[in-house]
């Protein structure tokens, strides 16, 4: 079932929105520069304030309470170019959309934050069996407003078509509602599968609403998409729709994948509704890619995730406690707690990053990490590299193939730092890695959207459930394992070995990685 579409002709092409939306955005560029080029050469007085300008401006960037990569990333292009730096720093940053949708998202959350709060009984189990983790359950709990469950049912997927069954069959018994939030919709073999269960499910009665990024309006599905799958009778929303202009909020993209079937299971991790996503395309190789089935009280928290985004343009937030509480009490199979989270890029708590850090910071035997994206700040990688300088085993699996070149060169600018201070890395020869897991010392390990990479820790809004004590941590170490033995393990020798020209060119995207 798909919508129809008509041939373009060189008229409809150039006409495009694809077109129209990247020339708009050059066109707002080719003005900030010539409008420099102007001051620069027309106007010295004004030239000479500017100049003045451009460094009280470094100055109060570097007075502000952030992450020292950004400031450098902003501060590089106004150093160099101080009349267009400045400009486009102006520009960019007056625009109010992202401010708007945050005050938006705080009020949602200081109205329904009362839906989803940490219980006690399960705070006390957790310090007497971990301190460290008991730790970082009361940050998720207080900072990012999730709180981690007992009683849950997990199921580790090392494979987007293993996932993808267990996932029909799961949509096929929805009774109530279905919610699907999703950072890429593609028509294909996979989303025709879905979009059919979902159409039967409307026809008898099951509240099925689909939320997916705006940048798939422009890449990946027809215009008048959302209007089609509505004649449907699918609920349908366009996350931050773009618009052609210069904005900080085009950055601001929801990269989450989550499914919640009447409040009972949920899915979530790196697995985005599109052919590649289960090898039935082929376009790096084999897509490694993983997920995780919830099913217990944790779902509510994905359920609530969903609802936040859903109600932002919605002039009366709706009740959560009609979606939140319909959770089935039961023993789970595999003991164990599960806290599933959300992480906004408005609120200045990077919740994705802060979790990682945790639990890097806290191994004592071994971290184990598989991510398309090398992209970090000093931070994180001074993190790594502390881990393994006190023994602790730090491995890391990347693709072998990569989706983006220059995130290639910008992982590997991380390289030799990260092998001189013992930490192993490996690239995985089959394809390409869309894996977002972390694993620590046979007792902990989150599966979600997060990459580790500026996008993803900083830009993006995304999600992942963190799972401690369950023996589902063996799947998801024998995948680990399995990944490791198809990968190529990099060495010193290749890496001082790289083009020189490469090299620069890794060190140039560094610089302004940040704001990509």
């Amino acid at each position: 079932m798909r919508m129809k579409r008509s041939k373009k002709g060189l008229f409809q092409i150039i006409f495009s929105r694809t077109v129209i939306f990247v020339t708009m955005l050059l066109a707002q560029i080719l003005f900030l520069i010539l409008l420099s080029t102007w001051i620069g050469t027309s106007l010295v007085e004004i030239y000479g304030i500017t100049n003045i300008f451009a460094w009280l401006l470094i100055i109060l960037i570097n007075s502000k309470d952030e992450n020292p990569s950004f400031k450098l990333a902003w501060i590089f292009p106004i150093v160099t170019l101080p009349i267009f730096g400045t400009l486009l720093y102006i520009f960019i940053k007056s625009q109010p959309g992202s401010r708007v949708t945050n005050k938006r998202i705080n009020d949602i959350i200081k109205k329904t934050e009362n839906n989803l709060s940490q219980d006690d009984l399960v705070l006390n189990d957790i310090r007497l069996k971990d301190k460290n983790f008991a730790g970082l359950v009361q940050y998720l709990a207080d900072y990012a407003k999730y709180p981690t469950h007992d009683n849950n049912d997990i199921n580790y997927y090392p494979a987007g078509e293993i996932l993808f069954k267990d996932l029909l069959e799961d949509l096929k018994d929805a009774k109530d509602f279905i919610f699907l939030e999703y950072f890429i919709v593609s028509e294909g073999v996979m989303w025709d599968q879905i979009l059919q269960i979902l159409v039967k499910k409307v026809e008898e009665g099951v509240d099925v609403r689909v939320m997916y990024d705006g940048l798939c309006s422009l890449f990946y599905l027809p215009y008048g998409y959302p209007k089609f799958l509505r004649s449907l009778g699918i609920k349908t929303k366009v996350f931050a729709p773009l618009r052609p202009f210069l904005t900080t909020k085009q950055n601001n993209r929801d990269h989450r994948k989550i499914i919640v079937v009447d409040g009972k299971v949920a899915y979530t991790g790196g697995i985005n509704m599109a052919d590649e996503y289960i090898n039935k395309k082929k376009r790096f190789g084999y897509w490694k890619d993983n997920g995780i089935r919830i099913k217990g009280k944790a779902v509510s928290n994905f359920t609530h995730m969903f609802l936040q985004l859903w109600n932002i343009d919605e002039e009366k937030c709706e009740d959560f406690d009609r979606y939140c509480k319909v959770y089935e009490s039961f023993v789970s199979a595999n003991e164990g707690y599960v806290c599933g989270y959300g992480d906004s890029p408005l609120d200045n708590e990077f919740v994705g990053s802060q979790v990682y850090l945790s639990i890097i910071n806290n191994s004592n035997d071994y971290v184990y990490i598989m991510t398309p994206y090398l992209i970090i700040d000093y931070e994180m990688e001074q993190a790594l590299c502390l881990a393994s300088k006190k023994g602790v085993d730090v491995k890391v699996v990347l693709p072998g193939i990569p989706d983006k070149k220059y995130a290639y060169c910008l992982a590997r600018t991380h390289y030799e730092k990260l092998l001189e201070c013992g930490v192993e890395i490996l690239e995985y020869c089959p394809g390409f890695v869309h894996s977002k897991m972390i694993i620590s010392d046979d007792k902990i390990f989150v599966v979600g959207s997060i990459n580790f990479d500026y996008r993803s820790f900083y830009l993006h809004f995304e999600c992942a459930a963190i799972v401690y004590g369950s023996n589902e941590i063996e799947k998801c170490k024998k995948d680990f394992f399995d990944s490791m033995e198809e990968s190529h393990i990099v060495t010193m020798e290749e890496c001082k070995n790289r083009n020189v020209f490469y090299k620069m060119a890794g060190a140039l995207l560094k610089v302004v990685a940040p704001l990509m």
